[in-house]
């Protein structure tokens, strides 16, 4: 199986690598603030990065599917604000 591209909408200008670090985060997830994750909902995406899956990423966005790019912004916020993340 080959691996597969998907592009990501950012709300902070990245590298690759460190968008591959953020959604890696995603696999240790256990709660959610609502709140931040409206707000990674809402956040403005000027930035547009392709990123080469390799096959822990593809189960990664297997799993949450649609909420990916959604979630993987939700981790920057949380960073940003110094909130827990899981």
């Amino acid at each position: 199986m080959s691996c597969g591209r998907k592009a990501f909408l950012l709300c902070k200008n990245m590298t690759p690598p460190e968008v591959r670090y953020y959604l890696h985060k995603l696999e240790h997830v256990d709660t959610i603030d609502p709140e931040l994750l409206s707000e990674a909902e809402k956040c403005e995406k000027n930035t547009k990065v392709l990123l080469t899956l390799a096959k822990p990423d593809e189960k990664i966005v297997e799993k949450y599917g649609r909420l990916t790019n959604t979630l993987v912004n939700y981790q920057i916020l949380a960073l940003e604000n110094g909130s827990r993340m899981v």
